[in-house]
C-alpha cells in the first residue's frame, strides 16, 4: 500500500476501486468480484505460509483492511490523513501476519 498504488501509477487494486459498483451490480459482476476477493485471500495466504500460520479469519481481516484502506484513501483529499491511514493499514496488517 503506497501513494502510487492509490493514485493508479502502479498496480491499481481493482477490488478496492470496484467494491461500491459490485455491491449494486448484476449477479455476474458480484460473482466476478467474489472470485477476485477469494483469489486475493489465497494469494495473501500463500505468501504468508512460509513464515506464518495465519488463520482464515486473520487473512480475511487483513484483506478487508487492505481493500478498505485503499478504497477510503481514494476518497480523501487530506494528504496527511492518507499517509496516516496507509501506514496504519500496513503496520497493523504486518502485526497480524507476523504474530502467528
Amino acid at each position: 500500500m503506497s501513494n502510487d498504488h492509490i493514485s493508479l501509477t502502479s498496480s491499481p487494486c481493482p477490488i478496492a476501486f470496484l467494491s461500491t459498483d459490485a455491491a449494486v451490480g448484476e449477479p455476474e459482476i458480484r460473482d466476478a468480484y467474489t472470485t477476485t476477493f477469494k483469489n486475493m485471500n489465497k494469494r495473501i495466504s500463500n505468501f504468508t505460509e512460509s513464515y506464518s500460520t495465519c488463520s482464515e479469519n486473520q487473512i480475511l481481516a487483513v484483506t478487508a483492511m487492505l481493500v478498505g484502506g485503499v478504497a477510503i484513501t481514494r476518497a480523501l483529499n487530506d494528504e496527511t490523513m492518507i499517509k496516516k491511514l496507509l501506514k496504519s493499514c500496513r503496520d497493523i496488517s504486518k502485526q497480524i501476519l507476523d504474530n502467528t
